[in-house]
């Protein structure tokens, strides 16, 4: 009889399989990138609807306004006051022109690029020093993910989420440290973080699992006043209405537009609805119900699951998805867990191998000529090729948390009724001898 596999092996297994197929897939990008001049990276970040660098650009050009969220702006208090310091490094007399004119300004190129810069290199540095293994192949893994489709788009719009993801990344391998400072500056991080962008707050259940409340109420405490403040520079708490306003409507707008460049939980339900030849879900009741339902699943596992990367990943799931404008930037959080998983040393199961290979098709470059598929035949329901293929991927690992959460309890019942049998058997061997 063939020997189980040993955990290591399945260990490396996963490991050697992530970066051999992530670095093929690359290879066959860049070749046909090359071969067609260009136009394989225009298939996977061409966007029709949106300017480039909207996300960098457009909390700048608001914080100069006498109301900065008049327009819709959905960037918190405190990216606002960040993006009026850095409109200091701009030339004043171009905010007298539009959006289009400030981004494509000398100076504001470069503002953009060391951001990013800056931003790439913290999560870089984060992922380095905290990824076990060999350090080549924590170089080759981070080469990877940087050059991952997702990351294309934190590039081409400036997104912000660059910054939280790496700024959470600290919290997540800080927050339960035995040395007090790295503890507490991992909590300040994601107060930054989470000021910056709002949904990482969902990461301080971590410390309540740990029973790090001082610690977890002080970061709650940060990040109120690191919303809060920055308000003051812009007209006072009134102010605050309008932004609130501005989410509201942009969740509106999300539950009854199209699919294309989203990867939200809702998205992810009615692309299912439509492969699955169903066309999209109409009634918003019915999908908040389902988002509750998911969201509430992914909480539970958060709090309960035994295993660390799974705990993550519940928490990044509803950072990343839970949002209904979340977009495939987002998908910046989940490299959190993926780190985590590639690392554990936690008992391998088969559901480890299709966590991996999901992993790998949505970070994958993959451009095909079509751009645009219309899948329902009507306005509303396109969905870009490569914004299918991530939404799906997030989706189905999603599913894949929750029915692993749910089993759980199932699992653990059966187990406990083959040990009471197990236990009354022996029970009764030892009577009879």
């Amino acid at each position: 009889m063939k020997a189980p596999m040993s955990n290591e092996k399945r260990s490396k297994i996963i490991i050697w399989a992530f970066l051999i197929a992530l670095s093929a897939s690359h290879v066959i990008f860049w070749i046909c990138n090359m071969s067609t001049y260009g136009y394989s990276m225009h298939a996977i970040i061409y966007n029709y609807y949106n300017e480039s660098y909207l996300d960098f650009f457009k909390p700048i050009y608001n914080a100069v306004q006498s109301n900065p969220y008049k327009d819709g702006l959905t960037a918190t208090p405190l990216m606002l006051f960040v993006g009026k310091f850095a409109g200091y490094f701009i030339k004043h007399d171009v905010f007298g022109y539009n959006i289009s004119f400030l981004q494509h300004f000398t100076e504001s190129t470069l503002i953009l690029f060391m951001a990013m810069m800056i931003s790439s290199l913290l999560f870089a540095l984060v992922i380095f020093s905290h990824k076990k293994g060999n350090k080549v192949m924590t170089t080759w893994f981070i080469f990877l993910i940087f050059l991952s489709t997702p990351f294309m788009f934190l590039y081409e719009q400036g997104s912000i989420i660059l910054l939280t993801a790496a700024l959470t990344c600290i919290y997540v391998y800080g927050y339960d440290s035995d040395d007090k400072v790295i503890r507490e500056c991992s909590h300040i991080a994601l107060a930054v973080a989470s000021g910056l962008s709002i949904y990482p707050i969902i990461f301080i259940i971590l410390s309540f699992r740990k029973k790090r409340i001082p610690n977890a109420l002080r970061c709650l405490l940060y990040f109120a006043l690191l919303f809060f403040l920055p308000i003051f520079a812009f007209g006072g708490l009134g102010r605050l209405g309008y932004y609130f306003a501005n989410i509201k409507a942009a969740a509106v707008d999300a539950l009854s537009t199209g699919i294309a460049y989203r990867i939200d939980i809702i998205s992810g339900i009615n692309l299912l609805s439509l492969c699955m030849g169903k066309g999209l879900i109409e009634s918003t009741p019915a999908l908040l119900i389902i988002w509750g339902i998911i969201v509430l699943i992914l909480l539970v596992c958060a709090c309960t699951s035994k295993s660390k990367w799974r705990t993550v990943l519940a928490l990044s799931l509803i950072a990343a998805c839970a949002p209904f404008m979340a977009k495939e930037q987002s998908v910046a959080f989940l490299i959190i867990p993926l780190i985590m998983l590639i690392d554990s040393e936690e008992e391998r199961i088969e559901a480890d191998f299709i966590y991996t290979g999901l992993y790998i098709i949505m970070l994958a470059p993959i451009a095909i000529k079509d751009c645009i598929v219309n899948l329902a035949g009507n306005n509303g329901s396109e969905v870009y090729i490569y914004s299918l293929i991530c939404t799906l991927c997030v989706f189905f690992i999603t599913l894949m948390l929750c029915i692993e959460t749910v089993a759980a309890p199932l699992s653990g019942i059966e187990l406990s009724k083959r040990k009471r049998e197990y236990a009354k058997l022996t029970a009764e061997n030892k009577q009879k001898e």
